[in-house]
């Protein structure tokens, strides 16, 4: 009798739990309608205002909040949307609006207090890059204060800020995308990318400039993705080596295609410094007795081969497209040989222009610059400069030289802080790799450290002489790379050990 009375009360309690459940459901259902009713309301007044772009906007809120409650979503379409240049509206692109998405979820992730694994709560809280970050934060504050045109100062310092905002997001967010997935996933949209380019470029015979759907950040995308590809060719496993070495030359078909000389000439550069470090790696490896310390075999032994390989395929690749269609080739050389030219629109000639009107503004304003911004505007500043012929072509432009804008800009002190940053970043990615280098984890160890320690090396350089790692598309691009050298840089475990 007992027992019956214990299955009744079983069943009324499993009634009452399928009743709160139905009930939860269609709360949970009205809420959505009327979400969704509320999103469509919205958007089709903005129609039919002719405010399209903003009505869009309103209907992809939805899609919005799912990526920002998933990370790993979070992670993807940030890469996803590097390569994509789309105007939203004036001021705003499409990769503010990811970056946007990213730090939100990274946001939410922090408030929900979700479970991180000890090496990625240590990234968290390696401050030693943020540090930095926020000295030229700071430098670019105080020389806004001080600017010429205080109104040119107030973006450039919002910028480092959204810039810093989305490096320590994508810190935070490494716990659900191990490292090695985000530089596969950036790589393939590199190749991706590199296929559009390719399609106008061979049309052509050579004879414009494609970038694909990046606007005109192609070639800086293509520069880092190369030694990426390399280093992830010779790590992989066979079934894959063939794929990867495809994606390679496609890479290298759209960085020709942006006929961006020096993007062209810094990518050589990585794609040796990749095959030497390797080849270091594997003599290192071979000197090594103790089974415990020796790395897979598979990446030891057949790194030489591999370079080979693809040393060679790429050579027949050139050579076929010579016998084939030279006109590709010959187009695109006409822009090297326009490099030296003394024609006062000539590529060096307004280089060394640049430089020269930086430096002069950095000699006039040592210790705090001109101001944010107001590089671009020098013209103004110094009225002597319209005796000089090449002002005509370099009104508006940049430094091309990101050390010489902040020098010219922000003074020594935040010269210092952005030589600093970068020197800081290729130090730790050195570590790292001399680090596994001697220690020998696994193959992922060997890729990831092998790629940061290519592209550190890369970003280190053109600081120098040419991109803009702080601003635009490309300091979003930097931002993602330097987090992921913070990660990399403090894990005890193999870097790349996926999260379960």
């Amino acid at each position: 009798m007992q027992d019956l009375h214990s299955f009744s009360d079983m069943d009324k309690t499993l009634v009452a739990n399928l009743s709160s459940f139905s009930t939860d459901r269609r709360k949970l259902f009205l809420a959505v309608f009327g979400l969704l009713t509320a999103i469509t309301a919205v958007a089709s007044a903005l129609f039919f205002r002719d405010k399209y772009m903003y009505g869009m906007l309103v209907l992809a809120t939805p899609l919005a909040l799912v990526v920002v409650s998933s990370p790993r979503i979070a992670i993807y379409q940030f890469i996803f949307c590097v390569f994509i240049h789309f105007i939203v509206s004036p001021g705003l692109t499409l990769v503010d609006l990811s970056a946007l998405i990213l730090i939100t979820s990274a946001a939410i992730d922090t408030l929900v207090g979700a479970k991180v694994r000890r090496e990625h709560r240590n990234a968290g809280q390696s401050y030693t890059l943020t540090k930095y970050y926020l000295a030229i934060m700071t430098a670019v504050g105080i020389a806004g204060i001080f600017a010429y045109d205080h109104s040119l100062s107030i973006r450039p310092f919002l910028r480092i800020g959204f810039i810093l905002a989305t490096f320590l997001s994508v810190i935070r967010l490494s716990h659900s995308v191990s490292i090695i997935q985000m530089l596969k996933f950036y790589f393939w949209a590199a190749v991706a990318n590199s296929a559009i380019a390719l399609i106008p470029f061979i049309i052509s015979y050579g004879s414009i400039r494609a970038f694909g759907l990046t606007g005109r950040s192609l070639d800086e995308l293509t520069m880092l993705a190369l030694p990426i590809g390399l280093a992830l060719f010779l790590g992989v496993s066979k079934k894959e080596r063939t794929r990867y070495g495809v994606g390679i030359l496609m890479v290298l078909g759209g960085l020709f295609a942006t006929q961006s000389r020096a993007p062209i000439i810094f990518a050589t550069f990585g794609a040796i410094f990749t095959f030497w470090s390797a080849q270091r790696f594997s003599s290192n490896n071979q000197l090594l007795r103790d089974k415990r310390l020796a790395i897979n075999t598979r990446i030891s032994k057949s790194i030489r081969g591999h370079i080979k390989s693809i040393l060679l395929v790429a050579g027949a690749l050139v050579l076929v497209t010579l016998l084939v269609a030279p006109e590709v080739f010959t187009a695109a050389s006409l822009r090297f040989e326009r490099l030296l030219t003394t024609h006062p629109g000539g590529t060096f000639r307004l280089r060394l222009t640049l430089w020269k009107f930086a430096l002069m503004a950095f000699y006039d304003n040592p210790l705090i610059g001109i101001g944010p911004g107001n590089f671009k505007s020098i013209g103004t500043l110094y009225g002597a400069l319209h005796m000089d012929g090449a002002l005509y072509w370099i009104q508006g432009l940049s430094a091309h030289n990101l050390f010489l804008q902040y020098l010219a800009e922000t003074g020594i002190i935040g010269g210092t802080a952005v030589l600093a940053l970068f020197w800081k970043q290729f130090s730790m990615a050195k570590s790292r790799w001399i680090h596994v280098k001697s220690r020998s984890f696994n193959s992922n160890d060997f890729i990831v450290s092998l790629c940061l320690y290519s592209a550190g090396a890369i970003l280190f350089m053109t600081t120098l002489l040419e991109a803009g790692w702080l601003w635009s598309q490309t300091g979003f691009i930097a931002a993602f790379f330097l987090a992921m050298v913070s990660v990399n840089s403090v894990q005890n475990s193999p870097a790349t050990h996926s999260p379960k």
